[in-house]
């Protein structure tokens, strides 16, 4: 019989693993209005309607996403937004880039519909109890967002290490920066979980890295971006986090 590998650090994602997560164009087209706004008050005027802009912006990050599908980069938000979110409106990079920090915490924020998901609180409380460390690895494009939004949840205290994709520079699904995360934890990568709503991003991503238990919790964000075979499965599949404590407590040593 094949003794269990035991577990000392689980990992999790941000948008549709710890929060529900959702969007669409109309709210997309209320924010670019705002987006705007933001422009306009640093000097930026821009000849086009709203969604003139809104269309502008998505296809600038359709540009950006196929150049990541392919590098599996995340470049600096100051990039971002000048090679591709506002490419071709003439507006100078250098007038662009201090504006970019600004620019990526309202995308994430008011490009999405962000709510903690039921019960987060509660299975952090559980999963410390238990002797876990509990880190996060999240795809973004901002370098604050994420920060701001577990303070603004009250559970940054759980989490150590936070990786970002925007200060590491590589983003999921290379191992890269799982194994990185794995490593500032202090953890041989059998010995961690990650949780993450995506197979093409999480459990991909966990999956080239070695992690000892990948788990899948489904999301609007899954849904809309798992548009293919990726060919990896994860270990478990769950509907609510509490479930973890049942899949995680024969996986714990002691």
């Amino acid at each position: 019989m094949t003794k269990p590998r035991y577990l000392k650090t689980i990992l999790f994602d941000m948008g549709g693993t710890l929060e529900d997560i959702y969007f669409d164009e109309e709210m997309r087209l209320r924010a670019t209005a705002d987006l705007a706004s933001i422009l306009a008050s640093a000097g930026i005027h821009l000849p086009l309607t709203i969604p003139e802009l809104y269309g502008s912006i998505i296809a600038g990050l359709r540009r950006y996403k196929t150049q990541q599908t392919v590098a599996n980069r995340e470049l600096p938000p100051e990039r971002v937004w000048a090679d591709y979110l506002l490419a071709g409106l003439g507006i100078p990079t250098e007038t662009i880039e201090p504006l970019a920090d600004e620019l990526s915490d309202f995308f994430e924020t008011r490009f999405f519909r962000r709510d903690l998901r039921e019960g987060v609180r509660d299975v952090l409380v559980h999963l410390r109890s238990q002797g876990l460390r509990i880190g996060m690895v999240s795809n973004t494009i901002s370098r604050g967002q994420v920060p701001a939004l577990l303070r603004r949840y009250g559970i940054r205290e759980y989490f150590d290490p936070v990786v970002l994709s925007a200060v590491y520079g590589w983003r999921k699904p290379d191992p890269k920066i799982l194994l990185h995360a794995a490593d500032l934890a202090s953890a041989k990568p059998e010995a961690c979980a990650y949780v993450g709503d995506t197979i093409s991003r999480d459990v991909l991503g966990a999956r080239r890295a070695g992690f000892g238990l990948v788990v899948q919790i489904p999301s609007f964000l899954s849904s809309q971006v798992d548009t293919g075979d990726e060919g990896v499965k994860p270990d478990a599949r769950i509907g609510h986090l509490e479930e973890l404590k049942h899949l995680l407590q024969h996986r714990l040593p002691g």
